[in-house]
């Protein structure tokens, strides 16, 4: 019995995050805020009315922190998003599945106007922290 609860334990601690082969940005901001599936391009237009554009920006380095809260969406001009959590921004790449995000200057994800959107429901349950 004890080891069938130690291999139990360790299964779940060495369970993988899941791959952006296997759910890419939109379906993780989605499912980390229990909300149902929406795409990059949907999330930027709102959701179907589901979300509220609380920031529009240039740029993400334009986004003002102290204004977000917990759950919000940043949406990268309709191609990819992250969510705001824990003073931190969570997403999943190809490169990196899920996890903290790797923010690069110039890079294709994340270059040109940013919105930021929060979910017009309840607030989503807190998510946890990002891993370094």
């Amino acid at each position: 019995m004890k080891l069938l609860i130690i291999t139990i334990a360790l299964a779940s601690f060495l369970k993988p995050s899941p791959m952006y082969i296997d759910e890419t940005c939109s379906q993780f901001v989605c499912r980390r805020a229990k909300q149902p599936e929406l795409t990059a391009q949907q999330l930027w237009d709102g959701g179907d009315d589901q979300l509220q554009v609380v920031q529009a920006q240039a740029r993400f380095e334009d986004v003002i922190v102290e204004d977000l809260q917990e759950g919000d969406v940043i949406a990268f001009h309709g191609v990819h998003v992250a969510v705001y959590t824990h003073g931190d921004f969570m997403d999943s790449t190809p490169e990196n599945g899920e996890g903290r995000l790797q923010y690069r200057s110039g890079d294709r994800w994340y270059v040109g106007p940013v919105r930021v959107l929060r979910w017009k429901s309840s607030p989503p349950a807190s998510i946890a922290p990002p891993q370094s």
